[in-house]
C-alpha cells in the first residue's frame, strides 16, 4: 500500500562501515556537524528502539524474529553464514561457499577461529544445531498457553532443506545427517530437495544464525515468562559485532563490542537502545538532546527536511492491508476488490502522512529483488493509486444485492497501537470505506480495533492462520 521512506535525524557526523541498520552500529560518532572525521572520545551512541515499550516486546531468538524492531538488535548481536552488501548482493559473513552443479548441495567453509562472545569456539556443529533447532515445531514464541501455534517461522526460509518439511511437522526428529552434514568443524553441507535460486538470500535471514547450545540448555525456552536463554545473553551466545552488556531493567538495552567477533575492529564503545513506543515521543526526546539518532514521524517530516541533521533514503518496507480471504465478507472477491479500489492511497500519502511515504500497488518495493513492474490490479488503470470510486461502488452493490445481510457489512479492522501514523491512517481508511462503499444499496461499518504490535504479530496472526476462533478479517501492518 505504501512504500516507506526512511527519514531520520542524527547528531554529528558518522564514519560509516556497514550496510543498512548496522551502518549506524559499526560507526564512529563525530563531535561536530561539519562532516569532518573528528571522533567523540566517548563513542557512545544512543538510538531508541521505536515501537517497543520494553525488552518484553522484542524477540531475540533468531529462530523467531519476525519484526523490524527485533531485527535491529539480532542483526547486531548475531552473524550468519552469509550477508548482503549495500546493493543486496550476497557476500560471505562467517563462511565462503560452493554450490554443486545440480544446485542441490551447498558446501560452506567457515572462517577460522570463530567464537561466541564468551570465547566458546563456534563451528559447523553450531550452525547445524541452530538450523535444526529453528525448524523444531516446539521452538517458537508461545502465544496461547504453553504450546506454539502454527508451523515454525524457519520453514518459510529454510523449508527447502532436505527433511525440513518433516522436521517442521514433527515427523522427523532432526535434519542433521540428512539435510545437514558436518564432515569437520570448519565445513557445513546443506542439501536441498530441489534447486532453489534464492537459497543464499534466504540464509541472510536470522533463522539460520547460530545460537550457543550450552546457553539454551541452561536457561530453556520459556518465552512467555521472559526467563528464557535470550534474557541471559550477557553471559555469552553472541556471534555478531556486538554483545549485550545490560538489559537495563527492561527499559534500555545496552550493547558493547564483541571482542570475539571475526570482523573489523569497532569504533563505537557502546550503543544504548532505550525503548520508546511512539515515534513522536522519540523525535521529541531527540530534539531535546536525549538521543543521537531517531526516525522522523510523518507530522514532522516537512519541517524536518530543512534541518541540517535531516537524512533521507528509500526503505525497502511496505505498509499494507492484510485480508483474511476465509473470513466473511472477504471470502467474496468483489468485496475484496471494492475495498481496495475505495482507498485513495495518494490522498493518504500526501495529507495524512505528509509526503513521508510513496503510494504503491505493489507488495514488494521497487528496488528489491522480486519487484514485478507488470503487476495487475482490479482497476482498469493498474498504475493508478488514487482509487476507482465508480468501480468500487459497482462491485460492492453486487455483494449487497445477494448477501442476505440486511444491507449491513460490519467488521473489525485491527492496527498496531503506539504509533500515531498508523492511527491516523486507520482513521482515514475507515472514512474512505464507509463513505465510498455505503449508499442506498447498503451500509459499511468499520470498527477500528487497536492492539499491541506484539499481540498482533503473535496471538492474532496465529488465530488468523487457518481461520481459527478469534481470527481477524482485516488488519494493517508492514514488512
Amino acid at each position: 500500500m505504501f512504500r516507506m521512506i526512511k527519514a531520520t535525524t542524527r547528531r554529528g557526523s558518522l564514519v560509516l562501515g556497514f550496510l543498512g541498520v548496522l551502518a549506524l552500529l559499526l560507526a564512529g560518532c563525530g563531535s561536530n556537524g561539519s562532516g569532518a572525521n573528528q571522533l567523540d572520545p566517548a563513542q557512545k551512541f544512543i538510538w531508541p528502539v521505536i515501537g517497543a515499550s520494553s525488552i518484553n516486546d522484542l524477540v531475540l531468538d533468531p529462530a523467531n524474529v519476525a519484526d523490524f524492531y527485533s531485527a535491529t538488535v539480532t542483526n547486531a548481536i548475531f552473524s550468519g553464514l552469509v550477508t548482503v552488501d549495500r546493493d543486496l548482493n550476497v557476500i560471505p559473513d562467517s563462511a565462503t561457499w560452493e554450490i554443486s552443479p545440480d544446485g542441490r548441495q551447498y558446501t560452506f567453509h567457515l572462517k577460522p577461529d570463530l567464537h561466541f562472545s564468551d570465547g566458546t569456539p563456534l563451528g559447523s556443529q553450531d550452525f547445524a544445531y541452530s538450523i535444526d533447532r529453528a525448524l523444531d515445531p516446539n521452538i517458537c514464541v508461545a502465544v496461547n498457553g504453553p504450546t506454539c501455534v502454527g508451523a515454525p517461522l524457519a520453514g518459510v526460509y529454510l523449508g527447502d532443506i532436505k527433511g525440513a518439511a518433516e522436521r517442521a511437522a514433527g515427523t522427523l526428529p532432526s535434519v542433521i545427517g540428512t539435510g545437514i552434514l558436518t564432515p569437520d568443524a570448519q565445513t557445513l553441507i546443506i542439501k536441498l530437495d530441489k534447486p532453489v535460486a534464492y537459497f543464499l538470500e534466504a540464509l541472510t535471514y536470522p533463522t539460520s544464525f547460530p545460537v550457543e547450545k550450552a546457553l539454551v540448555d541452561k536457561y530453556g525456552n520459556d518465552y512467555q515468562d521472559h526467563t528464557d536463554w535470550t534474557m541471559h545473553l550477557t553471559e555469552g551466545g553472541s556471534s555478531g559485532p556486538f554483545e549485550i552488556k545490560s538489559y537495563g531493567d527492561g527499559k534500555t538495552l545496552t550493547l558493547v563490542p564483541n571482542s570475539y567477533w571475526h570482523g573489523p575492529k569497532l569504533t563505537l564503545k557502546e550503543v544504548d537502545r532505550p525503548f520508546v513506543l511512539d515515534p513522536v515521543d522519540a523525535y521529541n526526546n531527540y530534539r531535546h538532546g536525549q538521543y543521537d539518532y531517531t526516525d522522523v514521524p510523518s507530522q514532522e517530516y516537512q519541517s524536518a527536511r530543512d534541518q541540517e541533521d535531516f537524512h533521507e533514503v528509500g526503505l525497502l518496507q511496505t505498509n499494507y492491508i492484510g485480508i483474511n480471504q476465509l473470513a466473511k465478507p472477504f471470502d467474496n472477491l468483489n468485496v475484496r476488490q471494492a475495498f481496495a479500489l475505495a482507498v485513495n492511497k495518494q490522498l493518504i500519502a500526501d495529507h495524512v502522512l505528509n509526503g513521508a511515504v510513496l503510494p504503491t500497488n505493489h507488495i514488494v518495493p521497487e528496488g528489491m529483488p522480486g519487484f514485478d513492474d507488470a503487476l495487475t490490479a482490479p482497476s482498469s488503470n493498474t498504475r493508478i493509486v488514487t482509487g476507482d470510486t465508480d468501480k468500487a461502488q459497482t462491485l460492492i452493490k453486487s455483494y449487497f444485492a445477494s448477501c442476505k445481510c440486511d444491507g449491513q457489512l460490519e467488521f473489525k479492522f485491527y492496527y498496531p497501537s503506539g504509533n500515531t501514523d498508523r492511527l491516523h491512517t486507520a482513521q482515514a481508511l475507515k472514512n474512505m470505506w464507509e463513505t465510498v462503499l455505503s449508499g442506498d444499496w447498503g451500509k459499511v461499518t468499520v470498527d477500528l480495533t487497536e492492539v499491541s504490535f506484539h499481540d498482533l504479530a503473535t496471538t492474532y496472526f496465529s488465530n488468523t492462520v487457518g481461520n481459527h476462533k478469534g481470527a481477524m478479517a482485516m488488519w494493517m501492518i508492514g514488512w
